[in-house]
Formats: C-alpha cells, structure tokens, sequence
C-alpha cells in the first residue's frame, strides 16, 4: 500500500492510499481506453482512517484527483522520471526531454492553493455546496468522475466539438445568479478551474537541446502511463512463463502477485539459473 497526494485546494495535504499494482491490474490497463482508467483506480483504493478520497466518493472525485492517483500509480510502477522524445518545431530533429512528476506536481499545488483561496467564498475553500465564487454572480464547482461519464454519453460528433463539449461541462457546473440572461463566461470560468484544479494534462514549455528553440509540448500522464504498460506487456508475458515454469504457480496466483514481489522472484529464479550454470 502506498500513499498519493491529492489536489490541495486551499489547505494542507490531501491523502489518498492505494494498493500495489499488479499483473492483472496491468493486463487489463493494457486493454482499456484512456477513459476507462478511473475504474480500475477505484478497485485499487484501499480504505484508510483520515483518507480524503476512497471508493465511495470516487464518482464525485474531482479530475485533478483522479489524475493525482494516475500520477502515483505511475510513480510506483515506474519511478519520478519522466522521459520523452519529441521532435522540435524549428530544427525538426528529435531531442530528448525530461523532469520529475513530483517537481511537476508541487509546482502545480504551489499555485493551486493560492488560486483555491483567491476564488474561495470565505478565502479557506469552496462553500458547503463545493462552488466557488468566480464574481459577478458567477459560481463554479471542479469537474468531477461523473461529469466526465456523464459526457462521455454525448453523441461522438458533439464529443469531438470542443465547444459543444465545453458548454455542456459548464451548464453541469456553473450556477449564475438569477436575472437578466447571460452567456457562461467559458474562458474565464475554465482559466480558474484550471488554477484550482490544474490536470495533468497540459502543454509544458521546452527548449530544443540542439537548436535552442522554445516551443511546447502536450504532456498526458493518463495516455503516457498506458503507453509505459504496453511496452512492457512482452516482459510481463515473460515474467509469467518464468514463474509458471519454475514454481508451476497457476496464472491466477502469478497475475495476483504485487508488481514489485513478481519481478523479484524472477530475478532470484534468473540469478539460481546463472549459478546453475557456473557452476562446475
């Protein structure tokens, strides 16, 4: 079981605990759309005393904690580092990029929280109701799982129309006093859901290691940590004959295996094959 910090808002640290990743946890991220992820985060939430998210709240988790525990899921399987390459927009030769997650992550929560306190009612949070004052009788409350299945309904075509899709997100979470009819302001409502409740999909400023060109880059950690499982899905198949071969172990009990716990053994399996073999 491990630890994974949440969005802030406006106070102090908000925890969340979930269980090690395993093999069948890894076969089945391998086989889901990006927006699927969220149920297998559910299933892998453990129930802690003082957790500010657990199973039973995750339809109304906020999107930004969503993709905190797809940013601790990435972390325990696959370290702080996250490595890239891309190809620069000037030179148009590939370079590579590079930052820690958790840099990333405490750069946004830093501003996270002031943004929290500026658009917070009593300047400590949102309102018993969870919305935020925006001004000009303008309110507002985070995007949550279930909007995002909500949507996920939309007909494809209104789906792929931003416009379309962001005016429906915005009818399910802004309130405007009552009066003379007006539009949503969509720009600046979304600019400070944004800073409340930055997601981890965002574009990152870079700099070409070759040409020096600045440009940015479209960085998803839900679509890179797919990504990550499926290059290794050859070495998890491996990893399972391996065990299978040398304990005759089921595939139920390979598969149910922490992730960690499962390459250990194969390294003290690839380790006693080695000295079998040196030895006279």
């Amino acid at each position: 079981m491990f630890e994974v910090g949440l969005n802030p808002g406006s106070g102090g640290r908000r925890l969340a605990w979930m269980r090690a990743l395993t093999g069948r946890d890894e076969l089945e991220l391998g086989e889901l759309a990006p927006g699927a992820i969220t149920d297998l985060l559910g299933r892998m939430l453990v129930a802690v005393p003082g957790a500010a998210l657990g199973l039973p709240d995750l339809a109304r988790a906020t999107i930004a904690d969503r993709d905190r525990l797809v940013a601790g899921l990435y972390a325990q399987a696959f370290g702080d580092r996250i490595e890239s390459r891309i190809e620069c927009g000037g030179c148009r030769q590939s370079f590579e990029v590079a930052f820690s997650l958790s840099a990333l992550i405490s750069d946004l929560d830093e501003r996270a929280q002031d943004a929290a306190r500026r658009y917070a009612p009593a300047g400590s949070g949102p309102g018993d109701d969870g919305f935020y004052e925006l001004g000009e009788g303008v309110r507002f409350r985070l995007p949550t799982v279930a909007d995002e299945r909500a949507l996920a309904a939309l007909p494809r075509a209104d789906a792929a129309d931003d416009r379309v899709f962001s005016g429906a997100l915005l009818e399910r979470c802004v309130r405007m006093d009552a009066g003379e009819a007006r539009a949503i302001p969509i720009a600046a409502v979304e600019a400070a859901m944004e800073a409340v409740a930055p997601v981890l999909s965002l574009e990152l400023p870079v700099r070409c290691a070759l040409c020096d060109a600045a440009q940015g880059v479209d960085f998803d950690l839900i679509h890179f940590l797919l990504a990550a499982l499926a290059r290794e899905r050859p070495l998890l198949v491996r990893e399972i004959h391996a065990l299978a071969s040398a304990y005759r172990w089921s595939f139920a009990e390979i598969v149910g295996l922490p992730r960690e716990l499962r390459r250990a053994q194969v390294e003290i399996i690839a380790f006693a094959r080695e000295g079998a073999e040196l030895a006279p």
